[in-house]
């Protein structure tokens, strides 16, 4: 059994709290958060970073501004040193983070607030059975099944670690019976294939939010069981 742990983190916090998370910081996050040009933008960065140390903390025991966390060539986190099976990803939308923790597979989240835009999510994202999926679909289903389709594979490119560098429409997710759990194949094009998870999961967070849990590499992941966690 794959086991993951999805945290959800409201990004709205006292200053109390903020100095505590931003104290965190190591100096390449502190530069980097200096690189945004709104004040606003600065402050989520710290906070979305230091919320993130203090879920990893809980599980290698260490103190949160000990953990020395890097970034693969495509963006994907990851701990320099210390718990080498520990996988993690983590996304964010508005005023809501989203962290997903697993040792067994590599994973990767996706979070996003409701946008009615099916046209542009189909042009750009989705393979030629999703788009005759979406029209045969009623108007007022469109966007949901379209925000859905876009948060399950962008997940799957997290977990990947190229992000959307690998094409969204290389990919074509498939749902079970209730639309909780896909299946992920790889179409013409495909960067990486054998990197591609085989398993996603769709749900809804929160009212008016989109979510999405890509698990495993290839197909032999386990079944997976989830742990819903807040911070």
């Amino acid at each position: 059994m794959t086991q993951v742990e999805l945290w959800m983190c409201d990004l709205d916090c006292g200053s109390d709290r903020y100095r505590v998370l931003q104290g965190w910081l190591s100096p390449g996050e502190r530069a980097r958060a200096a690189r945004f040009h709104k004040e606003q933008d600065r402050r989520s960065y710290r906070i979305r970073r230091g919320l993130l140390r203090k879920i990893l903390a809980t599980y290698t025991g260490q103190s949160p501004g000990d953990l020395d966390i890097a970034e693969h060539a495509g963006g994907k986190p990851f701990l320099r040193t210390g718990t080498n099976d520990l996988h993690f990803n983590l996304s964010h939308s508005r005023d809501v983070m989203l962290a997903g923790v697993c040792r067994q597979a590599p994973l990767g989240v996706d979070i996003e607030a409701f946008q009615p835009m099916h046209d542009e999510i189909a042009a750009a994202a989705m393979t030629v059975l999703e788009k005759s999926t979406l029209a045969a679909m009623p108007l007022i289903e469109r966007d949901g099944y379209a925000m859905k389709l876009w948060t399950c594979k962008e997940a799957v490119l997290k977990a990947a670690g190229t992000g959307l560098a690998t094409k969204p429409s290389s990919i074509e997710v498939t749902f079970d019976h209730d639309g909780a759990w896909g299946n992920v194949t790889t179409i013409a094009n495909c960067d990486t294939p054998r990197q591609i998870a085989s398993t996603v999961h769709s749900f809804g967070p929160r009212e008016g939010y989109f979510a999405a849990l890509a698990v495993g590499a290839g197909p032999t992941v386990t079944p997976v069981h989830v742990v819903h966690r807040r911070f």
